[in-house]
């Protein structure tokens, strides 16, 4: 194709599940069709842009705790974040806005988007960002894009590892049991070992502490201002923990009141509705009872090294402040065609609703009987073993008052009318537009005013 290109693969020795592995490889195919297609410019852009003729991808996987974490990354042009913007808005797409990176991805990944007026052999249409975001969610991942004008790109997939023990080193912070993973733990030193001073100004941030290594000096976070926010006097016999360095490589020692050893520890990760704060994989239960906090200290570095005061509290009170937001609304999707029922999942997935789905009314039927009542029920009305009707008729005299859509491929007016003689609460014709689905979703939750 004329652009001459280098594909790196970094950390083949880290193994991940071949279940995973299987159900990872179209998205990954699709992001380094992408990165190739999209990404990396042409060997005369490149050096009028002081970069090497060739372009370089890396595929990177670590395994992070209870995470594994698979970068794609290219050394391209970037993603211009104002330009993706006004191609949704001229196409008239839901979503528009690409003011922070997670708004880009959102639009990004609506259905049908492209922002190529071309078929490309290499990237093709096949497959569109929103499936590969469907694909990632299957197995209980996560996309995450960073991107930078003129440096490249790095889409980000982080997968939940099996539930195996990983190995932990154990410290005391005050009253708590924290633990980070031993494999990203360099180095520990007792603070009566080194020069360590506080800063006196309140504004400094969080890494209050200046401490002297053999390296020069560096800061110090001390572990316990990850719960309360107020600078405290360590003792002389405190702990200082050396990590693995985040992406901007600055070097941040944290603090510790002592060191317990080390153990093997089952990562569990907070449950729906909680979302954890930066820094946080999860928390292990004791036989005792206690909980273990185990950290990831490349994360929370990161948000360290980049954050100010304010961002930082925000940040790391995420937890405290999510536990009183509501979760996102429930949708139950009934269709037997998989195509229709992966369209579905990933427009209203990545609009922020939590989705279920089943393949016919039975399946759908015995789901409301097993599980708490959904926000609302879309469902086909052509099914095998139980059809939409006889569905929206069981479901009624079941005494479930939730709205209920109809999408069908029938133009029919008398199938409008008998769905809503059963007791449907709008129709919708398969011939419908994302915008148009979710436009129709939002009033029937009562979210828009009419």
């Amino acid at each position: 194709y004329g652009k001459p290109a280098e594909l790196i693969v970094q950390n083949e020795q880290v193994e991940l599940d071949a279940g995973i592995v299987q159900q990872l490889e179209p998205a990954l195919l699709h992001l380094l069709r992408n990165a190739y297609d999209h990404g990396l410019e042409s060997s005369a852009q490149r050096l009028a842009a002081g970069k090497p003729a060739a372009g370089t991808i890396s595929v990177s996987l670590q395994r992070r705790g209870n995470l594994y974490r698979l970068e794609i990354e290219d050394d391209g042009g970037g993603i211009d974040a104002q330009s993706i913007g006004e191609i949704a808005k001229s196409k008239g797409f839901s979503l528009n806005s690409t003011r922070t990176s997670s708004e880009l991805l959102a639009v990004l990944c609506q259905p049908g988007f492209s922002s190529s007026s071309s078929i490309s052999e290499v990237s093709g249409r096949g497959v569109g960002m929103d499936v590969v975001v469907a694909q990632i969610a299957t197995i209980g991942g996560k996309l995450t894009l960073e991107t930078k004008i003129g440096h490249g790109t790095k889409f980000t997939i982080e997968v939940p590892a099996p539930q195996l023990l990983v190995p932990c080193v154990l410290f005391q912070v005050g009253e708590r049991t924290v633990a980070f993973p031993t494999e990203e733990v360099l180095e520990t030193a007792l603070l009566s070992s080194m020069t360590a001073k506080m800063s006196a100004d309140d504004e400094v941030g969080m890494c209050a502490w200046t401490l002297t290594t053999d390296r020069g000096d560096v800061s110090g976070f001390d572990l316990a201002n990850y719960w309360q926010f107020a600078h405290r006097s360590p003792s002389d016999t405190a702990v200082c923990i050396r990590t693995r360095q985040g992406a901007d490589g600055v070097e941040i020692w944290s603090i510790a009141d002592d060191l317990l050893g080390q153990a093997e520890l089952l990562i569990n990760p907070l449950p729906s509705p909680l979302i954890a704060p930066v820094g946080l994989l999860g928390v292990s239960l004791q036989s005792d009872g206690r909980l273990i906090s185990i950290l990831d200290p490349i994360a929370l570095t990161n948000r360290l090294a980049s954050g100010s005061r304010q961002e930082l509290d925000y940040s790391l009170s995420t937890l405290a402040i999510e536990q009183t937001k509501p979760s996102a609304p429930t949708i139950l999707i009934v269709d037997d065609a998989a195509l229709m029922r992966r369209r579905f999942e990933a427009s209203l997935t990545i609009s922020g609703f939590i989705t279920h789905t089943c393949n016919d009314g039975l399946e759908a039927l015995h789901w409301l009987e097993t599980n708490p009542t959904p926000d609302l029920m879309i469902t086909d009305v052509e099914m095998p073993n139980m059809d939409g009707f006889t569905l929206i008729d069981r479901a009624r005299q079941a005494k479930i008052t939730i709205p209920i859509l109809v999408v069908s491929s029938r133009l029919s007016e008398e199938w409008g009318k008998e769905a809503r003689r059963l007791g449907a609460t709008d129709y919708l014709n398969k011939g419908f537009s994302t915008p148009e689905l979710i436009a129709k979703v939002n009033l029937l939750l009562g979210m828009v005013k009419v």
